[in-house]
């Protein structure tokens, strides 16, 4: 009779439990959690990769914001001597300039002294224009219904032709707090890779027909040749988690210091190269603006999005990525929890921690395997499997 009280109660706790995990009641202190394990793992395991540099226009508050096309060739002019592997713009060049067309022209004659550019597309309401034939689309596997949709309000112009193209969407959750960003969004059957993956993509030579995303698991990066370089974990969405900003990786750059600092070379006031570290190196250009591009709320604090973007590229390239436990490892340490602390409570007072220091055990095994725990979910199935053995045990005595 004990046991099957215990296995009443046992039940009644992993019910309560899980019903809290499934309806996502949980979410807010998982997240938490999850955000400052991810913190502490990427911190304890440093970040030894060649840095990623970010080069952004600021808005002063004086000068035109945001800068005119013509700004952005004068930058990239003076960096396509070093040579970056990848130069990832992330500007707002929607469209052809029909003002001064002559600076998509100039544009265009720049672009092509570089080898690889991945250029966003500004997300926003869906335009009317079909998705241009050079933003690439990845073999997928399993259901995508519940990856975000393609939002694009005008593609690039016509300077665009030679580039690579991608989304580069952008989403708080719901608690307000950007947590998340997408990898891939889809259009109907296809799934196209957004900018912070495609340029990972480009820096380590991926070729998108031989890659897969599947949405829940991972992305596998192939080159042409089938040899995988990169597995990057995503959840349903297509999403990953951001880079916490105190894990480094990304060094900033002024833009006008490049071009400053270039025109003293070519005049022979600075003997050596400008910005050598540079050359083979991945250079993310973008701008910040309080009101252009507003900051959004992050688990490290109020960050620009071309921060979080380009320190996400960051994490992607270093490989140091730590992915969700799998789903059959949480529930079965909701249910070893909330079942095994009242059956074991029959056995004696003694017994009802084991299944706490079996987890406490098994805890730090799913920490060396870098796996984010919601830590939220397994406190709340543990209280409850306590509380129902400590009642057993109470009531036994009574």
């Amino acid at each position: 009779m004990k046991w099957l009280i215990a296995g009443i109660a046992g039940c009644m706790a992993v019910a309560f439990a899980a019903t809290l995990h499934l309806l996502g009641i949980l979410n807010v202190w998982n997240d938490t959690a999850r955000d400052w394990q991810l913190r502490t793992q990427m911190v304890m395991g440093g970040n030894a990769q060649k840095p990623v540099f970010r080069v952004a226009f600021q808005d002063d508050g004086v000068s035109p914001f945001p800068p005119e096309r013509l700004d952005y060739a004068l930058v990239m002019n003076a960096m396509a001597p070093v040579e970056p592997k990848v130069l990832g713009l992330d500007l707002p060049l929607a469209g052809d300039d029909t003002v001064f067309p002559v600076h998509d022209q100039q544009l265009l004659h720049v672009a092509q002294k570089f080898g690889k550019i991945v250029l966003s597309a500004e997300a926003g309401d869906p335009g009317s224009g079909a998705v241009p034939p050079n933003v690439p689309v990845i073999p997928s596997k399993g259901s995508i219904q519940s990856v975000s949709l393609l939002k694009v309000g005008e593609w690039p112009g016509k300077f665009a032709a030679g580039m690579t193209v991608a989304p580069q969407p952008l989403r708080p959750d719901l608690d307000g707090i950007t947590r998340r960003l997408p990898l891939v969004v889809r259009e109907g059957k296809l799934l196209y890779p957004t900018w912070i993956l495609s340029v990972v993509g480009a820096t380590l030579h991926a070729d998108w027909e031989k890659s897969v995303a599947e949405p829940g698991e991972f992305i596998l990066l192939r080159k042409a040749d089938a040899t995988e370089v990169a597995k990057i974990p995503i959840d349903s969405y297509g999403m990953i988690r951001i880079a916490p900003s105190m894990v480094g990786g990304v060094k900033a750059l002024d833009p006008w210091d490049i071009v400053e600092k270039r025109e003293y070379f070519l005049r022979g006031d600075i003997k050596s190269e400008p910005f050598e570290e540079l050359r083979s190196a991945v250079v993310l250009v973008g701008l910040e603006s309080k009101e252009f591009s507003p900051p959004v709320n992050t688990p490290d604090g109020w960050r620009s999005p071309f921060q979080v973007v380009s320190e996400t590229v960051a994490l992607l390239l270093s490989g140091k990525l730590v992915p969700e436990a799998p789903g059959g490892w949480v529930w079965g340490m909701l249910i070893w929890l909330g079942l095994g602390v009242p059956m074991l409570s029959c056995l004696g007072r003694w017994y009802v921690g084991m299944p706490l220091g079996a987890l406490a055990i098994f805890l730090p095994l799913l920490w060396e395997h870098a796996f984010l725990l919601p830590w939220a979910s397994l406190v709340v199935a543990a209280g409850a499997g306590l509380l129902a053995g400590i009642s057993i045990r109470v009531a036994k005595y009574s």
